[in-house]
């Protein structure tokens, strides 16, 4: 999925302390795999895809996906609510290119809550974020960054993922357009899109193989992209250590760059998205 990216593995570490993560990974804004830090948790005995489901029915979600007929070119934003039940169903059949997202565990399954703990790293998490997502084989998370500009940590449960994170300094090489929390849906990470998006060849990224347990730590501003190698359950967990200055870039993208965008989209439609698009292929060339 990601060959025409350059790749740097990300490092992988057992029992890391705390004061190691705060200077080697958490101070250099370097993402780093947790290899056991979910061992102790009851997610890691229970956590799959038939629990998930069961824990989900009679729930419903909002459902994601990256094709642009569907989603009209942003993938995200939710195409539609669906009854969970209904979702495990299409998965069934092989409509893998529908995800769950941004399903909100505190609200609607307090239950899962207590599968799982915060970890002690000497970090403030934001309980009500935490947030569940699953995907289908071979689905992709489209590349995009947080707008809320916070830590975060990706928990794997029952299947494989695979991530592609980019330092922000080379966010222009992956299409992002301006007033944008993601890249434009149609760019190809794989061998044979490079063709299509040379800026993608400059790319320096980081790569993370997630297995079952699996934490990925993802720092502030990183683009990544996540790779659904099967089925997978995703937990998002996240922290937030801003500073005064990075706080209010914060909520300028959250309540001002969104509204402007959506404003836009509504004025001028697809024109506004062909020419947010049209900046992003120059931006990549400089």
């Amino acid at each position: 999925m990601f060959e025409a990216v350059n790749h740097i593995d990300v490092d992988r570490k057992n029992s890391l302390p705390v004061s190691d993560f705060k200077n080697r990974y958490l101070r250099m804004r370097t993402p780093v795999v947790f290899g056991d830090l979910s061992h102790r948790w009851p997610a890691y005995s229970h956590w799959n895809i038939d629990y998930i489901k069961h824990h989900l029915a009679n729930k419903t979600v909002s459902v994601f996906s990256n094709d642009t007929q569907l989603n009209g070119g942003d993938s995200r934003t939710p195409i539609m609510p669906l009854p969970a039940d209904e979702y495990f169903e299409l998965l069934e059949h092989g409509q893998n290119d529908l995800q769950i997202r941004e399903f909100n565990c505190f609200q609607k399954t307090p239950q899962l809550i207590e599968d799982f703990e915060y970890p002690r790293l000497g970090l403030r998490f934001n309980r009500g974020a935490t947030r569940l997502s699953l995907g289908g084989n071979r689905s992709l998370d489209n590349m995009h960054y947080r707008p809320d500009l916070a830590e975060s940590f990706l928990c794997n449960f029952s299947g494989k993922q695979n991530v592609l994170l980019v330092r922000p300094e080379q966010a222009k090489y992956t299409y992002e357009p301006p007033m944008a929390f993601e890249s434009v849906l149609t760019v190809d990470y794989s061998a044979k899109g490079q063709s299509k998006n040379p800026a993608i060849g400059k790319i320096h990224a980081y790569y993370a193989e997630l297995g079952h347990g699996d934490v990925l730590y993802i720092p502030s501003e990183y683009r990544y992209a996540v790779e659904y190698e099967t089925k997978t359950i995703g937990l998002t967990l996240v922290a937030s250590t801003l500073p005064l200055a990075k706080r209010a870039r914060s909520l300028n993208n959250q309540y001002i760059v969104k509204a402007l965008d959506n404003l836009a989209t509504r004025t001028f439609g697809t024109s506004w998205k062909k020419r947010k698009i049209r900046k992003a292929v120059r931006r990549s060339k400089r």
